[in-house]
């Protein structure tokens, strides 16, 4: 038996996935050690609460900067 709580869901494409997603873009603007460490923290929080769906992009961290 998973301790990962049973969230409401929906179909994407073949996948079921958590209707609640996590926005990953706060955990990329910062080069500060503890902000890394606090992004990672919040996404595993995250799938430990069980979301399946992380929002990433290419422009959360910009090749740019």
């Amino acid at each position: 038996m998973s301790n990962i709580p049973t969230l409401p869901t929906r179909r994407i494409a073949d996948l079921e996935v958590s209707r609640i997603g996590l926005g990953c873009m706060p955990g990329s603007w910062s080069t500060e050690r503890a902000k890394h460490e606090q992004g990672i923290a919040a996404i595993q929080a995250g799938l430990d609460a069980g979301i399946t769906v992380l929002d990433t992009a290419d422009i959360y961290a910009p090749s740019w900067n």
